[in-house]
């Protein structure tokens, strides 16, 4: 279990014991397993040591370069816009349909919520509306 909580444990070692103990399950513990450590090779049945990491040694583990956070930050906001463009192209579509009322704009632009919106009646206008 220790191999999915949030221990000091060496990414290398822990993705080392996963694939050991996959490949146990799915070929049995009789198959020669490509996973298996020398420890793992004079105890059969057993999955490869773990190495624990120390504070220092964890704290080296997993860290993002400058370029996979620039990289990963473009992507956001490329995702970002992209649910933007989909939500906005669904709402156009619903109200197309009649499925989805319009809101009156309030000030700044900003929607008119200070009454009910039901789909049966129509809207009513925005006192604050420019």
């Amino acid at each position: 279990m220790d191999l999915f909580l949030p221990h000091p444990l060496s990414s290398a070692s822990r993705a080392r014991a996963f694939l050991w103990l996959i490949f146990h399950y799915y070929q049995g513990p009789q198959a020669p397993n490509p996973f298996a450590d020398e420890f793992a090779l004079k105890n059969p049945g057993k999955m490869p040591r773990i190495h624990r990491l120390t504070e220092e040694e964890m704290g080296m583990e997993n860290v993002d370069m400058p370029e996979e956070i620039e990289w990963a930050k473009r992507k956001s906001n490329q995702r970002s816009v992209i649910l933007r463009d989909l939500i906005e192209t669904e709402e156009l579509e619903k109200r197309a349909k009649g499925k989805l009322p319009t809101v009156p704009s309030g000030p700044k632009g900003k929607p008119c919520l200070n009454h009910e919106v039901t789909l049966s009646a129509p809207l009513p206008l925005c006192p604050l509306s420019g």
